[in-house]
């Protein structure tokens, strides 16, 4: 089992690594002026 700590690094992690794919325009972001 893992502790919440370890389940919330993995979870920052994969997030991390699904921003850096795509740009704010690809998922409906617009950029405030």
């Amino acid at each position: 089992m893992t502790t919440g700590i370890s389940r919330n690094k993995t979870l920052g992690e994969f997030l991390k690594s699904r921003r850096s794919r795509i740009q704010p325009e690809q998922a409906g972001i617009t950029p405030v002026k």
